[in-house]
């Protein structure tokens, strides 16, 4: 016991100083003006590393991870299982959420047995109780593999799931951004928080430069939403409708954990809108 203790003191001490060359190295980094991603770097390499020398010092000492461990930690144990995974398939990185115990994955692959293969190692981290694995398979032109490099990453998968809203709504992808910050709009400012978190920054991006649209938390109706949307995108109401619906059905597939929550903050008739466009396929 006392040679495992001196053994995972030193772990302790590689992590510390591990920590303070990185530090030195982000500033770096920052002073040749590559702030963000030597910043994205440096915090990928600090949650790999931590996790690694955990594990290292949980073998040491004969233990194992806890099961009952909050959601953050299960999110960043079933973070640095993949990473190895998706270094070795050379995938981009996959969105995980955690949410009482069941990994929520989304992302690209290129083979359904990738995906497989990524749901089943999820399955092998302690205290995931179950995988909701929303994976596309087969990478489109604009994906950027890791080896191909980073400094110009493809769309993320939510961009091109929005990007095909548009395409069905015969409109442009910023109008189809304008729907989605009037329907954001619509819902109360804690459960638009939280369905914007669940949102990549690219898709961020398009919703925040939208012109800004009147508070419409008082609208009710569907016709007097669809009208706010065709004049902020400047379509036609028909148009701005399908939009509406196109968009509404994105939505539901881009943060599946949030759906039941939306529906009961959206009054009857924008509700019905939303069954009615996210059930037409049904």
């Amino acid at each position: 016991m006392v040679a495992v203790d001196a053994v995972s003191r030193a772990a302790r001490r590689l992590w510390t100083s591990s920590l303070d060359g990185l530090t030195r190295t982000s500033v770096r980094v920052v002073g040749r003006h590559r702030t963000i991603r030597g910043v994205e770097q440096a915090s990928r390499w600090l949650q790999f590393t931590q996790g690694h020398l955990q594990g290292l010092d949980y073998e040491l000492r004969g233990r194992g991870p806890a099961p009952d461990a909050a959601d953050d930690v299960l999110e960043a144990r079933v973070r640095t299982r993949l990473g190895p995974l998706l270094h070795r398939l050379d995938l981009p990185r996959l969105h995980v959420m955690v949410t009482d115990g069941v990994a929520v994955l989304h992302g690209d692959v290129v083979t359904g047995e990738h995906a497989d293969e990524i749901v089943a190692a999820v399955r092998q981290v302690v205290g995931i109780r179950d995988v909701d694995a929303h994976l596309h398979i087969g990478l489109t032109p604009g994906d950027t593999r890791p080896s191909t490099g980073r400094d110009h990453p493809g769309p993320s998968y939510q961009h091109k799931r929005l990007q095909e809203a548009a395409n069905a709504a015969n409109v442009r992808v910023d109008q189809a951004a304008v729907a989605l910050h009037v329907v954001l709009l619509r819902l109360p400012p804690g459960e638009r928080e939280h369905v914007t978190n669940h949102l990549r920054a690219d898709v961020r991006r398009l919703v925040e430069d939208v012109a800004v649209v009147p508070d419409i938390l008082r609208v009710r109706d569907v016709d007097a939403l669809i009208a706010i949307v065709a004049r902020a995108a400047s379509v036609s109401e028909r148009r701005a409708r399908r939009t509406v619906e196109a968009v509404m059905v994105a939505l539901a597939e881009l943060v599946p954990e949030e759906v039941a929550d939306i529906l009961a903050v959206l009054p009857a008739d924008l509700k019905q809108l939303w069954l009615d466009a996210t059930t037409a396929d049904d």
